[in-house]
């Protein structure tokens, strides 16, 4: 997600996100690890009181050419105000799915290059 605003780890499965959203809103939630299975999956879902419901995994894969990683993401989520909260989104010109690709395309430049194209930067090996 590239709004994130703030990552704060809870304990070994549970972390605190606060992200940015639609008008400048600030949105947060408790997340928890549910399944980790290093270097192939990653699965959460959201705990508690949280401004966005979500459920979802990260799959990690060898390249179908040998030559890097594929990974795949699915989120489930129902936004501040349900379907209404989506539309009003939408219409402001956040989508969701779009924006999940665009992050991940920086990912893998970040990744690739050392650098992203919002300018961040890998820390140097120690």
């Amino acid at each position: 997600m590239c709004d994130v605003k703030k990552i704060t780890i809870l304990d070994d499965k549970r972390s605190h996100w606060v992200v940015g959203g639609p008008l400048g809103m600030q949105l947060e939630w408790d997340s928890e690890l549910t399944e980790d299975i290093p270097e192939k999956l990653l699965r959460w879902q959201s705990v508690g009181k949280a401004d966005v419901k979500s459920v979802g995994h990260v799959e990690f894969a060898p390249s179908s050419a040998g030559d890097g990683t594929e990974v795949k993401v699915s989120l489930k989520y129902v936004p501040p105000g349900g379907r209404l909260g989506l539309a009003v989104a939408r219409f402001f010109g956040d989508n969701p799915s779009r924006e999940v690709a665009g992050c991940l395309l920086l990912f893998k430049d970040l990744m690739e290059t050392g650098h992203g194209g919002t300018g961040a930067r890998l820390p140097d090996a120690a």
